[in-house]
Parts: structure tokens; sequence; C-alpha cells
């Protein structure tokens, strides 16, 4: 009797043993957008690393993005235990507000990381979010229609003026925008500001200013910005349509040669104007009155962890790994996307090519809403003194911190 007991026991020992072999913890992360395998490799790699734990993707739409997260916020659910999530400004906030991300301060990983572009999703001094992959801005020139203008590519803001106006004697659009929204249009003015603030010397004093809620609608930096984009404006450099036109229509404008520059991210140019791309096109910065334009990068994913995961440690093994293991032979992005963490930055073509300047993706909501029309009643002659009169209050409640400079 002690025999079969002990041997039924010790059988039942190894069956359980067996069973917790194969058996993982499972680590849910969401990824916004359609279905990729665009990180399957990194994602295989990790669970190479960790053996324990297998990672469970899943992915939501961007046409369902806004209302999953809304459902997401307003439920006591866990959303996933790792969400890359769209860097828009106001779903992080309320994510944030309703105590629904983890504070990641003081972990280790966060070193790894440019300390600048860690202030975007950083609140009360306790950070959120991280930054994770951006995608690199441009203003794009049709070498075509350069050639018919008998002009090459602008070396300073005198050429490219002459470019313009004679452009426009041909009735060709100067400048248009590719964006299903304001994107673009707010993106290239963006350019603008920070080229205005850095003559100013007041750009760290700006953001500064920004983050903490002071920035005000008579600040005399904002008023040499309005004037400029007032000049601009009065050239008519910009496309029609209130400078506003969809992603479609510009790339068709852009392609039959009706205008000289595109403003888009250079992912959607590679992949919308073919393979012959750079044969036809040149992708660069627009030449603006004192110089060019710094490049801009408008970010594609942001990493948080859900304060209702119960999977926390293995959600910091995850996002620690992205910041430490991972660089940009690991995982094939897309042309002109590139990862934030330091290592990559350090050995990637962008940090040895470009200063740059992180753009939260739709974080222009203090730009977007008090200029929202702007251009337009400029336009028709109301006074820029009127125009940042009835803006002021919205000025004065602002407190989203949009740009990081990173020298």
């Amino acid at each position: 009797m002690t025999i079969v007991l002990g041997s039924a026991l010790v059988f039942s020992l190894l069956g359980k043993n067996k069973t917790s072999a194969k058996e993982k913890e499972l680590l849910d992360v969401l990824i916004w957008g359609e279905k990729t395998d665009l990180f399957d490799h990194i994602f295989q790699k990790f669970e190479a690393k960790y053996p324990s734990i297998k990672i469970q993707v899943s992915f939501v739409s961007e046409n369902y993005y806004e209302d999953f997260m809304r459902e997401q916020i307003s439920s006591e659910k866990k959303i996933a235990d790792v969400i890359f999530m769209k860097p828009k400004y106001d779903t992080f906030l309320s994510l944030e507000t309703r105590g629904r991300l983890t504070d990641l301060t003081g972990e280790i990983y966060l070193d790894n990381y440019q300390s600048e572009n860690l202030k975007i999703y950083e609140v009360n001094k306790c950070q959120y979010a991280i930054p994770f992959i951006s995608n690199k801005l441009v203003a794009c020139y049709n070498l075509s229609v350069l050639e018919k203008l008998n002009y090459e590519i602008p070396k300073n803001a005198q050429d490219l003026e002459k470019i313009f106006r004679e452009a426009l004697r041909r009735e060709i659009t100067p400048i248009i925008f590719g964006g299903e929204d304001e994107k673009g249009f707010y993106e290239m003015y963006i350019q603008w500001l920070m080229l205005v603030l850095r003559n100013f010397n007041q750009t760290s004093f700006f953001a500064n200013d920004l983050q903490n809620g002071k920035v005000r609608a008579d600040d005399p930096v904002l008023l040499e910005y309005m004037e400029l984009i007032y000049n601009l404006s009065q050239k008519g450099y910009f496309s029609n349509k209130n400078l506003l036109i969809n992603t479609a229509e510009a790339m068709d404008a852009f392609e039959s040669d009706k205008a000289v520059v595109i403003m888009s991210d250079i992912w959607s140019l590679y992949q919308q104007l073919g393979d012959d791309f750079e044969k036809k096109y040149m992708p660069g910065s627009l030449v603006v009155e004192e110089g060019e334009a710094n490049e801009i990068n408008s970010l594609s994913f942001i990493l948080g962890i859900d304060s209702k995961s119960d999977a926390k440690e293995n959600a910091n093994l995850l996002i620690e790994f992205l910041s430490t293991d991972v660089n940009e032979d690991d995982i094939e992005l897309p042309e002109g996307m590139h990862l934030l963490n330091t290592e990559a930055d350090e050995n990637s073509l962008y940090k040895k090519e470009y200063d740059y300047e992180v753009y939260m993706d739709k974080c222009a909501w203090w730009i977007k809403e008090p200029f929202k029309d702007m251009t337009a009643r400029l336009l028709s002659d109301q006074k820029i003194e009127d125009v940042i009169a009835s803006t002021e209050e919205l000025f004065e409640s602002l407190t989203i911190p949009t740009y990081i400079y990173v020298p």
C-alpha cells in the first residue's frame, strides 16, 4: 500500500510539474492601429529572454480607437497590461486623470530616454507614459515643378521667395498640406513658431511657461509669430480651402505638378507617391526667414502600463526590454520612423544627420483651438490685435506641454 501511494504521489507531482512547465504568465499588449507584424520580432525576442512570459497582442483600429478608449476609461475593466497608445494628448490626459495609468516615476529604464522627451507625458512631476516611436515630418519638393520654374532646391529664404512668386505667377500652389484634418497645416506652423522662439532666444522659457500655464496671448514672441504667419498668408503661399486639404486631394495635386511643396510625414509620402519617389520628389526642410527650420518628428506610439493590470512587474520588464534591448536593427520600422530610446538615437542616421524637435501629435490643441480660422480672419482684414484679444482666455488656461526641443 505504501509503495502504491508513494508511486501515485510521485506521478501526481510529475504531472503537476509537467503542466506548470507548459503554463506561462500571459502579458496582454494593446496596440493602436491595424493588425501588423511590425513588433513580432521584438516580442519573440522578449519571450526568448523571459520564457515564463507569453505576450498576447490585440489591436484597435484607428477608426474605433477613440470610442474604444472612451469606453475603457469609463469602465472598471483592464485595457491591457502594456498599452501602445495613440499619441493623442487629450486621451492620455483622460487616462491619467481617471487614474488608469501607472506612475512610472523612478523606474531605472527612464534613464534610457531623453529627459526633454519624457516631459511631454509628465504630470505633476510624475511619469505616466513614454514616447516610443516617431515619424519624421518633411517639406517635400516636387522636382518636376522646380524644373519647369527653372529653379533648384532653395538654399535660403530668398530663393524660396523667388520660387513661390514664380509659382503663383504660373498659377501653381506654393505649399499644400497632406492630412485628413488640420494636422499638416499646424505642424507647418510649428516650424515657424519654433524659429521665432529661437530668434528671440526664448525656446526653453516658452516651453516652461507653456507647461506652467503662463503663456499669454500678448506675449511679444507670439505677436512676432502671428505677424510672420500674417505676412506669409498675405503673400498667398498656402493652398486654398482655408489652407487645409485632405490627403488624397493633396497627393493628387502634388503628383499632378500643381504644387511646389507638400507638407506631410515621410512614411505617407513614400507609401503614396510610389517606388520612384526620390526621382521626382525631394524630402527636406522648408527654408524660412532666418534659415532652415529644424526637423520635426510626430509621435506614432507612446507606452504606458494599465493601473488595473495584475501583471505590473512583467509589464515593467517589457518596457525595460523595449528601452534597453531593442534598437533599430531589431525592428523593421517604415521609412521615416525611428525609436526614441537613447541607444537607438545614438546609433541611428537620424541622430547623426538631424537635430530634431519632438512634436506631440495633435497636442497642438493649444495652438489649433486659439488659431482656428485665424488665417481666414487675418485675410479678411481683421486686425491682429483683435484676433489676439478674442483668444486671450484660451491662452490663459493652457497647460499642455506641446513642444520639446532636443538639442
